[in-house]
């Protein structure tokens, strides 16, 4: 390949990037899309995809396993691990290959190959040991995040870092999960299934510790109900391998004294403890792109870096964070620099966590709104009360809603209940679009389907609850709405 010109070069074919190459491409410049390594990135080749696959897996295993009481009977249940692996590697295989081709008919150029940059408008690109040069009109850094390690294991065989313990050839006996955010709960939720003896480790007081803390407690519920040991506020101090290739993992509770560490041997220690940005090989100075002190790549309101003619989006300006995030800024990025004005800042994001039962959070949570105002509206409704869940046999979980008492707006929805990943966006549009709380509970929702509960928790919150029974209004936590 010779030295050539794009209008639009991405670097990154994850989600961001590619939804930007493609909508610019739309707009009708020509458009390069440079990939190291797979179409899809970390999102769909060993992280999002293969682990809602094997959430499914796992969920479809825990079912089978409960469908006595309605009245079906099924011996003998196993499962095979490794057809599970191919079902999920042939879905990931799928989705890649359609990918390529809306590439192709879109009319985006996919160049295989690291990228660095070597000025504020020409990029080296190593392919295959041989170095070309790119060079671009735009450019957009779409190169996401890579998971973070702790020092002490380092270097060990036994320790797997985030998605990289999807591909586990066999099952371990014991295993330990350290980080109670998204990644790890969702890990411990699918190994627990399969019959790991499960033990998962949070630094913080709670797991999901950005999530409403109602949400919280649910979740670490549910995780023990299934045998998850869940260990909060615990510290992992220090690692050792063992003879028989095992960890032994030494941890210590916050509130507990210095000498007062715990020990257990593991087969397997998974480590989640959150995601880095991934700024390490751009030789971003030579761009004149300015980084933050940990490597985020700093970026205005419209996602314009230092550089104004090179923009940024995704996991590369937070850290970590959300596939869907990503594409949305994928687009405000492409539209700020064929000159719209934008705010990246305005985007609503909602979060979703595929166990069973799901959980899903938009808008701010009770903690959030309780900083902001003296007046707030807070609603529950349990699925337990729900026709939709108890008939599907899902009862778990609940629906919860938090507004500004003074303006009577829907601010935030937190869901545990199964769909909770389905059922968030509508709670997402109604929150977008500032919408009442008087307005939110006219909304005619089907019956009997789950969706129900969102309209149930914001009657509750208003005081006028319909399929709330007395003794279990009573029951509920008294949330002193004003």
């Amino acid at each position: 390949m010779s030295v050539d010109t794009f209008d639009v070069v991405v670097i990154g074919g994850g989600p961001g990037g590619y939804v930007a190459a493609i909508r610019a491409a739309q707009s009708g410049m020509r458009t390069a899309l440079i990939e190291r390594w797979k179409l899809g990135g970390t999102c769909l080749n060993k992280g999002c995809i293969p682990t809602k696959a094997m959430l499914h897996a796992a969920y479809m295993l825990s079912r089978i396993r409960t469908l006595d009481k309605l009245g079906i009977t099924v011996k003998d249940v196993s499962f095979n691990y490794e057809q599970m692996l191919n079902w999920r590697d042939g879905i990931v295989s799928a989705l890649r290959r359609g990918l390529e081709g809306l590439m192709r008919s879109n009319g985006v150029e996919v160049i295989f190959g690291r990228a660095s940059f070597a000025s504020t408008g020409e990029l080296s690109v190593v392919i295959n040991g041989n170095e070309f040069k790119v060079k671009f009109k735009h450019a957009i850094i779409a190169t996401g995040s890579k998971p973070r390690n702790l020092s002490c294991l380092e270097g060990s065989k036994s320790c797997l870092l985030g998605e990289g313990a999807l591909f586990m050839h066999a099952l371990p006996n014991k295993l330990a999960v350290i980080g109670g955010g998204a990644i790890g709960v969702e890990l411990a939720w699918i190994y627990s299934s399969l019959g790991c003896n499960v033990t998962l480790i949070e630094l913080m007081p709670r797991v999901l510790p950005s999530m409403d803390s109602s949400i919280s407690r649910g979740i670490e519920t549910q995780l023990q109900k299934m045998g998850v040991n869940v260990m909060t506020a615990t510290c992992v101090k220090s690692a050792e391998e063992t003879d028989d290739g095992g960890v032994k993992l030494h941890w210590q509770k916050l509130a507990s004294e210095p000498s007062d560490l715990q020990c257990e041997h593991f087969e397997k220690v998974i480590v989640a403890i959150g995601r880095v940005s991934d700024t390490e090989s751009l030789n971003a100075h030579a761009a004149g792109v300015q980084l933050c002190d940990d490597g985020r790549v700093m970026v205005d309101c419209s996602l314009r870096t230092s550089t104004p003619h090179i923009y940024a989006i995704g996991d590369v300006i937070r850290g970590g964070g959300l596939a869907h995030q990503a594409m949305a800024e994928g687009e405000l990025a492409v539209e700020a620099l064929c000159g719209a004005k934008v705010d990246a800042g305005k985007l609503l994001i909602p979060v979703c966590i595929y166990t069973h039962p799901e959980v899903a959070s938009v808008g701010l949570t009770e903690e959030q709104m309780r900083k902001q105002t003296d007046s707030i509206l807070v609603g529950e409704f349990p699925m337990r009360a729900n026709g939709r869940a108890l008939t599907c046999d899902e009862p778990e979980g609940f629906v919860k809603v938090v507004g500004d008492g003074r303006t009577g707006t829907l601010s935030g929805v937190h869901i545990i209940s199964a769909g909770a990943s389905e059922l968030i966006s509508g709670a997402a549009f109604a929150i977008q679009l500032g919408m009442k709380f008087d307005d939110y509970i006219k909304l005619i929702r089907p019956h009997p389907t789950l969706s129900e509960a969102l309209g149930e928790a914001a009657m509750a919150a208003v005081g006028r609850p319909l399929h709330i029974p007395k003794p279990l209004r009573k029951a509920m936590r008294s949330r002193g709405n004003t």
